[in-house]
């Protein structure tokens, strides 16, 4: 990032602040006058100076997870509730319809613990995880892990610094692989420190594709969902109401072009209600 650019940013946060300062200040004057909305601060994808996120098309990023600096998320791919991918220090990178699931954590290395003497000094070693990957709830991928197209990694599992898993293996539940570690093709690793098991059946590697395929289906459903703009919401809102209401045993038939014809009626006034609020408000 350019010099200019940091007095910008720096200058933006400083004036930023400034306002949100004042506006307490006046709802501090009006008491419990004030009007005060009370909103997440929370943000899905951020920046970190020039590092920022890349997103392919169709990609689910859970609302209170997080994907920080200089992240590459591919197709189809999905990021899940509380799930955190680190990019601030090196870049991450991750392939097309791989899911990383509940409260998994992703980071890159700068090279400064035995990275140091394997990679000299100052060295950023990239995180880089393939196509078709589902890393499991809980698990953790630390500094400069690389992990080849089609793998599992269970859940609560830790991959350690700089180790490799290689196509089509997998990882058991609360498996740690130690540092350099090398997993190879087409094989089970678990325990702790993780060790072989044994060799993958078909319907094992086919088992993996398919848990891919089976998030990524789920993914494009919460995408949907959690996409929806308010008057989207509160249609929702309506029409279930009104079908819980209206078709009873007790309650006429009522068809769905009715119900939606009710709906309308309500938004229009929900649209009245809410540019009056506005109003009010400026």
């Amino acid at each position: 990032m350019s010099v200019w650019s940091q007095i910008c940013q720096t200058t933006g946060n400083l004036l930023r602040k400034s306002g949100q300062t004042l506006d307490k200040l006046g709802q501090s004057f009006q008491g419990v006058y004030a009007y005060k909305e009370h909103l997440s601060r929370h943000h899905r994808i951020r920046a970190i100076l020039d590092k920022k996120p890349t997103l392919s098309t169709d990609v689910f990023v859970a609302p209170n997870a997080s994907v920080i600096g200089k992240v590459s998320l591919g197709a189809n791919s999905s990021v899940w509730y509380g799930a955190i991918i680190r990019g601030d220090l090196a870049s991450v990178t991750i392939g097309e319809c791989t899911n990383i699931q509940d409260r998994a954590y992703i980071h890159a290395s700068k090279g400064d613990s035995w990275f140091q003497g394997v990679q000299g000094g100052n060295s950023y070693t990239e995180t880089i995880i393939g196509s078709r990957v589902s890393i499991g709830h809980g698990a953790m991928i630390i500094h400069g892990v690389q992990i080849q197209d089609e793998c599992m990694v269970g859940m609560g599992a830790i991959l350690s610094e700089g180790c490799k898993v290689s196509k089509h293996a997998i990882i058991g539940s609360g498996a740690i692989v130690p540092p350099r570690a090398i997993i190879p093709s087409g094989e089970l690793w678990a325990g702790a420190p993780a060790q072989f098991v044994r060799k993958l059946g078909t319907e094992e590697v086919d088992a993996i594709l398919q848990a891919a395929e089976d998030y990524r289906n789920l993914a494009m459903a919460h995408l949907v969902e959690c996409s929806k703009t308010l008057e989207e919401i509160e249609s929702d809102k309506i029409a279930r109401k009104l079908r819980t209401e209206l078709t009873s045993d007790h309650a006429p038939t009522v068809t769905d072009e009715e119900i939606e014809a009710i709906v309308q009626e309500e938004l229009s006034l929900f649209r009245k209600q809410t540019e009056k609020h506005k109003q009010i408000t400026t």
